[in-house]
């Protein structure tokens, strides 16, 4: 009897060293891969693999303490240099390694105190800024645009001069009939016969080309009257001067970080008595069930009435203990 026993603690030792090596290889392993990555600036991916690290716990893993401590590090420098969405991730790596390897203790419990109100005060004061920073867009989208009215205003104003200057029909006889051109009319150059015969119509006069140039001149004026340069001001105003950021409100920022912290406290962790409860019924259950087979059985698969009912009744208890236990933990 007693060296089955010791048989079986022997393999219940085996079987526990086995574990705690294949524990230690991977916490090593990933931390490893994240000092890697944080040598390569690749702190995102440095986060993450420390976060598997702490997340192979075993008690006394060096490797697991050595990875909060990386992880705090890089959330602490993080936070110091204003790159909140880091920061935070950082902090919310421990926070998920502790309480993902909690069981009827909590390790590491003390870090959890310490970061549990710096992951508050970064989400009241990101909550903040994305407010704020909604608010000054809504602003930018509901003021008037400048440039557009300025375009209106300039055009009009185009449109006014350009009736209140517009030169009379005599006017315009008489820039037509300028010294230059009645200079060029009167001696005229009489096209060849060569040109008249290859175009079989004549050249154009003098005073009508006179006519189509200022018409020509005339058109490409009005065309640049209408585009006018002011359209092409900035459409928004708030969009052409960014404005500075507002100061956040510090009553707001203490109210929003006690809510964070309020609901980070809340860990709802399962009873330490009601699952070792539920644990003691699982034994009763697989053990009773166990027992019932080789005892309440004969070799001749008849049923011993007395042991029956005393091994059917550990398994019945050992069930409503574990059904009890896993609804009140």
């Amino acid at each position: 009897m007693k060296r089955k026993i010791l048989v079986g603690l022997a393999l219940a030792g085996l079987f526990l060293l086995v574990v705690t090596a294949r524990v230690l290889y991977s916490s090593r392993k990933e931390y490893l891969r994240g000092r890697q990555a944080a040598e390569m600036g690749r702190l995102d991916m440095a986060i993450v693999h420390y976060r598997r690290a702490a997340h192979w716990y075993a008690p006394g893993n060096p490797y697991v303490t050595s990875s909060l401590d990386a992880l705090w590090n890089i959330a602490d420098q993080a936070e110091g240099a204003g790159r909140i969405p880091l920061a935070l991730a950082a902090y919310r790596a421990i926070r998920s390694s502790i309480l993902g390897t909690r069981s009827f203790y909590t390790p590491h419990a003390d870090r959890l105190a310490k970061v549990n109100p710096r992951i508050a005060a970064l989400m009241a004061r990101q909550e903040l800024q994305r407010k704020a920073e909604a608010r000054r867009r809504a602003a930018a989208r509901n003021a008037p645009r400048a440039g557009t009215t300025v375009a209106r205003s300039s055009s009009s104003r185009s449109k006014a001069n350009g009736s209140k200057t517009a030169p009379s029909k005599k006017r315009q006889q008489q820039l037509t009939r300028s010294p230059s051109t009645r200079t060029v009319a009167a001696r005229p150059t009489a096209p060849t016969s060569s040109a008249r015969h290859a175009s079989g119509r004549s050249a154009p006069s003098p005073a009508t080309l006179v006519r189509s140039g200022s018409a020509r001149s005339a058109t490409k004026s009005s065309g640049a009257i209408s585009s006018s340069p002011a359209t092409d001001a900035p459409r928004d105003s708030a969009t052409a001067q960014d404005t500075p950021p507002q100061p956040l409100d510090p009553a707001a920022l203490e109210r929003l970080r006690r809510k964070h912290l309020e609901l980070l406290n809340k860990t709802n962790m399962p009873s330490v008595g009601w699952s070792l409860l539920a644990i003691l019924g699982l034994a009763f259950w697989v053990g009773g069930a166990f027992a019932f087979a080789y005892k309440a059985v004969t070799y001749d698969d008849r049923l011993d009435g007395r042991k029956a009912v005393f091994w059917g009744s550990f398994v019945l208890l050992g069930l409503v203990l574990w059904v009890l236990g896993l609804a009140l933990a």
